[in-house]
């Protein structure tokens, strides 16, 4: 078990990254939110499932944009090792700025892309709080749905509980389309997936030909069904735009030091990257990394 870090204690960092110039541009946010941390870096879950064992972490960052092949099966698996963890993903919306979490019974913190490096910072610095609410021991169906949504994925969920209950979800191109289980269809059936505790979701084969039981933009779906699985009293999935945190001295003081003024840089693109992210330079020529976009 990983154990959460105090604010005295170095923090294990779990770093998924595809890219290694974007690697290093996500270490710099990190080091410099997280001064006293250790970043075991990856290239996919497969190796950082390895390192993992090896090393629990305490915080988890994957870029899921392109996604990441097996993703479900590595957080679930992370949740026995390390279940005091927390979880960070960086992933493309096609509603950006409309949510800040995904569902209400989840371990995911979201970031969306394009983000400033600062954005990402004071995300890290949320996650490690003390009080932080959400660990991994709370990845939940919403989770999985999620993941496989932000993929765009054409896949059935296959979920159980306590090996005593069974039910399944099916996504077509990242759009959710039906939900069973042995009682409901539709959005009744995904609210009383939701309420699972600690299910295991196995990914299938495309769903065949099924009347589609459950229709709009699957960021409306999971909202509109959490807020019926919320508990008396518990607030409300936030939906609502992010503020964009820009370098200055005024807010931020202890960046004043960083190369990350755009007002002083000017886009330049990094040759030796596939367009992965936006950079700049300095006037004096000196590089720095101002924002991190999709990838196209």
């Amino acid at each position: 078990m990983s154990p959460t870090p105090t604010s005295d204690e170095t923090v294990r960092i779990l770093l998924i990254e595809e890219y290694n110039a974007l690697a290093l541009a996500i270490e710099l946010a990190l080091r410099k939110f997280s001064p006293r941390c250790e970043i075991m870096r990856y290239g996919n879950v497969a190796e950082a499932w390895e390192g993992a064992q090896r090393r629990p972490p305490q915080l988890v960052v994957l870029d899921h944009d392109p996604p990441s092949t097996g993703a479900i099966s590595f957080f679930q698996d992370l949740r026995e090792l390390a279940p005091d963890a927390r979880l960070l993903l960086i992933a493309s919306t096609s509603r950006r700025g409309q949510i800040t979490d995904l569902g209400c019974v989840g371990a995911l913190r979201l970031v969306e892309k394009p983000f400033d490096l600062q954005q990402l910072g004071e995300a890290v610095r949320s996650q490690l709080e003390p009080n932080s609410a959400k660990r991994l021991h709370d990845f939940a169906v919403s989770d999985c749905i999620a993941l496989a949504c932000l993929a765009a994925a054409s896949v059935r969920l296959e979920i159980s509980s306590h090996g005593k209950r069974a039910g399944e979800i099916d996504l077509v191109r990242g759009q959710i389309t039906h939900a069973e289980t042995e009682s409901e269809k539709g959005e009744t059936a995904l609210v009383e997936l939701l309420r699972w505790s600690k299910p295991l979701c196995h990914e299938s084969y495309s769903p065949s030909a099924v009347a589609r039981s459950i229709k709009g933009d699957w960021i409306e779906v999971l909202t509109r069904v959490s807020k019926q699985v919320m508990p008396a009293g518990a607030n409300p999935p936030m939906e609502r735009s992010a503020p964009r945190i820009r370098p200055s001295a005024e807010n931020q003081p202890e960046l004043a030091a960083l190369p990350l003024d755009p007002a002083q840089c000017r886009e330049q693109p990094m040759p030796s990257e596939e367009q992965s992210y936006s950079s700049v330079r300095s006037e004096n020529g000196s590089a720095c990394v101002a924002a991190v976009a999709p990838r196209e």
